[in-house]
């Protein structure tokens, strides 16, 4: 007579094999999330905006975003011919990289937007206007989608700020877009609504 198994020491067995399963896809999220570096809060100045900025753009492949003040204080990098000359570098040397930029100040004469705005096809400049606003400001930039990006705060006209970087790169792809949504998406989600679009597709290399 052919050996069966029992009906309930099969239903155990496939709870088990399911257990495990879980608890391998748990841990394989939490391996995910640890992945993510994060620098420690720290003091930014003209200089560290600039160089972070650099930094990030020419690390980006497919698109930069930016929510920023905008507006024309004295070490402004929207301002910066060297800025503006990078940019400008980028958009020739990678033909399908895009900007898209949300300000808070509506400063027309920045440098930045003057080279830009209304002038390149793949660079679009949002201006909210609403710089009056008081309490703490929060900013971002971001490569990619989000794959690594620039965080900061500081208080309405203040030029005491501090900020913290993120690099979501050595995550795996196959969660990399939920990770960065975990970790980035309340900034994601404000600007593509400011700018009413869909922001640029994350690069999957």
């Amino acid at each position: 007579m052919p050996f069966s198994t029992p009906p309930i020491l099969a239903f155990g067995i496939l709870v088990a094999i399911v257990a495990t399963v879980y608890m391998g896809y748990l841990l394989f999220q939490v391996a995910q999330y640890q992945s993510v570096q994060v620098s420690s809060l720290q003091c930014n100045d003209g200089d560290v905006v600039k160089d972070e900025f650099l930094r990030l753009l020419g690390a980006a492949v497919d698109s930069m975003t930016i929510h920023d003040d905008g507006d024309a204080v004295s070490d402004s990098i929207y301002d910066s011919p060297d800025v503006v000359e990078a940019v400008s570098k980028k958009l020739e040397a990678f033909p399908d990289f895009h900007i898209v930029c949300v300000f808070d100040c509506d400063n027309p004469d920045l440098l930045f937007r003057k080279k830009f705005e209304n002038r390149h096809e793949r660079v679009r400049i949002k201006a909210l206007g609403q710089y009056g606003e008081s309490g703490i400001r929060s900013h971002c930039k971001y490569i990619d989608g989000g794959i690594q990006a620039y965080l900061s705060w500081h208080y309405t006209g203040s030029t005491d700020r501090i900020y913290k970087t993120v690099d979501c790169s050595a995550v795996a792809k196959i969660s990399r877009q939920n990770v960065i949504q975990r970790v980035l998406g309340d900034y994601k989600d404000y600007i593509a609504s400011a700018v009413g679009t869909q922001e640029p597709i994350a690069a999957t290399a």
